[in-house]
């Protein structure tokens, strides 16, 4: 991930970014203290908004997958373009 984020910042040298959403594959703890796989988005925007999207998910049978409810929570900037 560091070397995407810093392929980003390079790429915004050269052109004018606005915002910046990255995608990546995490493990979390959910409020009833149980992990799951998730899928994250990471967005920036040049006005100082950072959120994170979480979709939880589960492998099941026959290469199938369950999908959870999507939630948001406000984040810290991972890729720091601006």
């Amino acid at each position: 991930m560091p070397l995407l984020h810093e392929a980003i910042r390079k790429q915004a040298t050269v052109k004018e970014i606005k915002a910046v959403g990255v995608a990546e594959n995490v493990t979390i703890t959910l409020d009833g203290g149980s992990t799951t796989k998730a899928i994250k988005v990471l967005i920036e925007h040049e006005s100082g908004l950072v959120v994170a999207l979480y979709l939880p998910y589960r492998k099941k049978f026959f290469r199938s997958y369950s999908f959870g409810e999507i939630f948001a929570v406000s984040a810290k900037p991972e890729v720091n373009i601006w």
